[in-house]
């Protein structure tokens, strides 16, 4: 089994769990894709190499109009992935989002735990709570957007999921 930290369940709803700065945004021009509320789960590459990264997410596009998320980049992380949680005969699984992430204009898209997220794979370094990251969205037919996420401590998704990248469960 390969344990995933950082997948599910919300955050308690204190002043732990919002941001302590706002996140930083590329703002290319009038249709851009806003990052706020950025954070990503605290994680030594000894314990896990995984960990995950939460936000929320606005296109600022016309009302019409929607963007799609296609990928993330990270220096803290051999691989990034767009990841969904999904239910299946009653079972909640982790799995890349095929497609990635639409965002409609005007309607924030919330990367949280136990929903979307961007899952880092391969950390390269220990994320130690009060630190922050570097990432990048890379939107199809758009600039990449380039954000920080503050690094958090969060007891929360500890779930172990046992068919991730391999096809025999191990």
């Amino acid at each position: 089994m390969v344990a995933l930290a950082g997948c599910s369940e919300q955050p308690e709803k204190d002043a732990s769990s919002k941001a302590q700065q706002p996140s930083e945004a590329a703002d290319a021009h009038d249709g851009s894709v806003k990052v706020s509320d950025a954070w990503v789960k605290a994680a030594d590459p000894a314990d896990s190499d995984m960990t995950a990264v939460f936000a929320s997410l606005t296109y600022a596009g016309d009302a019409q109009e929607s963007v799609r998320i296609t990928g993330a980049r990270c220096d803290a992380a051999d691989m990034c992935m767009l990841h969904e949680v999904v239910t299946e005969n009653g079972k909640s699984t982790m799995r890349e989002a095929e497609g990635g992430f639409t965002l409609k204009a005007g309607e924030s898209f919330m990367l949280e735990p136990g929903g979307p997220h961007i899952m880092l794979m391969g950390l390269t370094k220990p994320l130690a709570a009060g630190e922050s990251i570097a990432l990048t969205l890379e939107i199809e037919g758009m600039d990449d957007v380039d954000f920080t996420a503050i690094v958090k401590d969060f007891a929360g998704a500890e779930e172990n999921y046992d068919d991730m990248g391999s096809d025999d469960g191990q």
